[in-house]
């Protein structure tokens, strides 16, 4: 849940440990996905986290959320 501005965040359900542990990366870097869906409020995409684009528009983001063992179902 994002509040006005989107600069503050909490995690109130998640779906699963590797979610909750996701939505965290994103509110401590201060990008991902979620936090650009909120600012363009429209859906947002991250099919590879390993290649461009993915990794040009949410360089910090990608890194961590692979080592965390994220994946895009195939």
């Amino acid at each position: 849940m994002l509040g006005d501005g989107a600069e503050m965040g909490v995690v109130l359900c998640a779906g699963d440990g590797v979610a909750a542990r996701l939505a965290e990366i994103q509110y401590t870097l201060g990008e991902g996905p979620c936090r650009e869906a909120a600012r363009l409020r429209a859906p947002v995409f991250a099919t590879d986290l390993t290649h461009t684009p993915d990794t040009r528009r949410r360089p910090l983001f990608s890194v961590r959320a692979a080592r965390a063992g994220v994946e895009a179902p195939s």
